[in-house]
């Protein structure tokens, strides 16, 4: 059974964001291939297709799609511009990494490690998602996180 967040977009039974039911309510096919340079996901635009890299882990697969599925969700197109590029890449690893660790999951998991790796485990994502994650909690957040983890 899936349930449908209050940004409707789908989550699991769990209230875990499910990136491949967010590209399929957006229209948009997920593939599978070799990609080169490293890359481990790219969004097409104009044919509306992401492709994800072979060989990924299913964590990995599930933080690269919803890192492609947020360029999806606002029709990103290729940026000449060097600086605005990354700029929009962070803000879009941020923004996925907001989907897929909510602040109370987050919570959770906090309450027994900070180890990145065991925090990647647990929330089913990978260690540069957690990072981000991390890197872009707002002044609430932060004060929320420092007063349920003293206590």
């Amino acid at each position: 059974m899936l349930h449908r967040s209050e940004r409707g977009t789908r989550t699991t039974p769990g209230g875990r964001y499910h990136p491949w039911l967010h590209a399929e309510r957006l229209g948009v096919n997920v593939v599978y291939e070799v990609l080169e340079d490293g890359c481990l996901g790219h969004w097409d635009a104009e044919a509306r297709i992401i492709t994800l890299a072979r060989g990924l882990t299913q964590r990995q697969r599930r933080a690269v799609l919803a890192h492609e599925v947020e360029h999806a969700s606002h029709d990103d197109r290729p940026l000449l511009d060097a600086v605005l590029h990354a700029r929009r890449e962070r803000a879009t690893d941020a923004a996925a990494a907001r989907r897929l660790i909510p602040i109370e999951q987050l919570l959770e998991a906090l309450r027994w490690t900070g180890n990145e790796r065991e925090l990647a485990d647990e929330l089913w994502v990978d260690v540069h998602t957690v990072r981000m994650r991390l890197a872009s909690l707002t002044p609430r957040e932060r004060v929320l996180l420092e007063q349920r983890l003293a206590s």
